[in-house]
């Protein structure tokens, strides 16, 4: 594996560094992501302008902690947002979870390719649902979802997922939007991604700020490190319930090293 580092601006002009984990050839045409003890394999493929052709450090961090997080993934409807190769919308489902993994439409089609890799290679036997129709063990629908299109998907969510979706300022307001219309009242939301700077400034705390003027709040999960030794956030957002008192500490990012501490910094 190596770590390769991605500089994408905004229209604004503000830039910030992104670290991607690419493993194989270190050739820009497509690389396949897998081997024999990780059954899920992707292809990752640069794309102009779009991040999302390759397996963020931060995905492999946040998926250990899914595996040990108390949920029923059999069965559970998850929502990912930004999935991109769509390595983790296969994780989840391989535990059982029904997926709909959404990206902007530039990725679609690499998304969509390597969801129906992987479901070939995980074809369904249970007689009975085969007879309903299913061909795959992997439940996954690959979906366009544009957070400034204001679109919403029909259905209930137990889990939303995002995984460095918040490493431009200026989609915060219709990611947090996006958010909020999907969730229920007892949806979790878990949203990750690897401490750094735009501008020289953090800006992470703007959107859970954001998210917390629409009716969120948030409980710092974990802290851990990428393969690189970068610093991964993880937190969990859950909609207020009426009458909840809204009243809460500031929010302090990045989190008090006193408070880093006490949380489990791996090295995974």
């Amino acid at each position: 594996s190596m770590r390769c580092t991605l500089r994408v601006t905004a229209r604004s002009g503000a830039s910030i560094d992104l670290r991607l984990l690419v493993t194989g050839d270190p050739d820009p045409g497509p690389s396949m992501v897998g081997g024999p003890e990780d059954e899920i394999q992707v292809l990752q493929e640069e794309r102009p302008l779009l991040t999302g052709g390759s397996i963020w450090e931060a995905s492999a961090v946040t998926e250990g902690f899914l595996s040990n997080l108390k949920v029923h993934w059999d069965g559970a409807r998850v929502l990912e947002l930004g999935s991109g190769t769509g390595w983790l919308a296969l994780k989840m489902a391989r535990r059982g979870a029904s997926v709909t993994a959404t990206d902007r439409r530039g990725m679609l089609d690499l998304l969509m390719r390597n969801v129906l890799r992987n479901q070939k290679n995980y074809q369904c036997t249970d007689e009975e649902d085969v007879a309903r129709g299913r061909e795959s063990e992997l439940d996954v629908e690959c979906v366009v979802l544009d957070w400034e299109e204001g679109a919403v998907l029909p259905g209930r969510w137990d889990v939303i997922v995002g995984i460095e979706v918040v490493y431009l300022q200026q989609f915060y307001p219709a990611l947090v939007e996006t958010i909020r219309r999907h969730a229920g009242p007892a949806t979790r939301i878990f949203m990750s991604w690897e401490e750094r700077m735009e501008d020289g400034q953090h800006r992470q705390g703007d959107f859970l700020l954001q998210a917390r003027a629409a009716g969120l709040r948030e409980e710092l999960r974990f802290v851990s490190r990428t393969p690189f030794s970068a610093v991964c956030y993880g937190y969990e957002l859950q909609l207020r319930s009426e009458g909840e008192d809204d009243a809460a500490p500031p929010v302090v990012y990045p989190p008090p090293a006193v408070r880093l501490r006490q949380m489990r910094i791996g090295g995974s």
